[in-house]
């Protein structure tokens, strides 16, 4: 079966699919068994799940549950790379938050392995030095904190995390809360709903911080 990397490199080649076959076409990219019926047995089957988690690694599958079926498309780091995107019958990438848009599927987690077989996953990056053992304080995330590893996590996290315009800005892992990364965290908090702070009083709070994968220590 197809690491991750070269998953991703072969759906890379597909620009169409056959309509309403997701786990078939992913199975296919993969090499993997056909075992489950469709996305949601697959997800529900799973033996190596990350529930909730917003920043899969590139080319692990991502589930979504709604409807009869489900779906099931490949993280690319940024997005996903779906079948039937942006219409059916054809393949593209888009956001991780593209499925609920366009037919009301819940985002779930990413899985580490496929029609029962394990996935070759590649380690998780060690935290950076001074993270705190990967963790963040609240308490720094707000606008005009300065020189904070905890600010540096936030601005490492939105980079990684894919947001609709104004939000694709590339942020400077700076460790200073200024005023890009508060129009980051506005517009995540917009796209997302959790909340909209005014320009000079943006904060990140625990859901936002959960959201986006940061592991609150204090």
């Amino acid at each position: 079966m197809r690491s991750p990397a070269s998953a991703l490199a072969e759906f890379r080649r597909w620009t169409t699919c056959r309509v309403g076959m997701c786990l078939w076409t992913i199975q296919q990219v993969y090499g993997a068994p056909h075992v489950f019926p469709d996305a949601a047995a697959q997800w529900n089957n799973s033996r190596h799940k990350h529930p909730g988690d917003r920043n899969p690694p590139p080319g692990v599958p991502v589930l979504y549950l709604g409807g009869r079926h489900g779906h099931i498309a490949l993280s690319t780091g940024h997005g996903i790379r779906s079948t039937d995107a942006p219409v059916n019958g054809r393949v593209a990438e888009v956001d991780l938050d593209w499925p609920y848009r366009r037919w009301g599927h819940r985002y779930v987690g990413w899985i580490g392995d496929l029609g029962g077989v394990p996935i070759a996953v590649p380690p998780a990056p060690h935290p950076a030095v001074g993270s705190g053992a990967g963790g963040v304080y609240l308490g720094k995330l707000h606008q005009g904190q300065t020189d904070s590893d905890s600010v540096r996590m936030l601005q490492q996290a939105l980079n990684a995390h894919h947001l609709a315009p104004p939000g694709n800005i590339t942020l400077p892992v700076t460790g200073t809360f200024g005023v890009k990364t508060a129009t980051v965290v506005q517009a995540c908090q917009r796209q997302h709903g959790y909340g909209n702070d005014p320009m000079g009083r943006v904060s990140v709070g625990p859901r936002q911080a959960a959201h986006l994968g940061l592991r609150v220590v204090g």
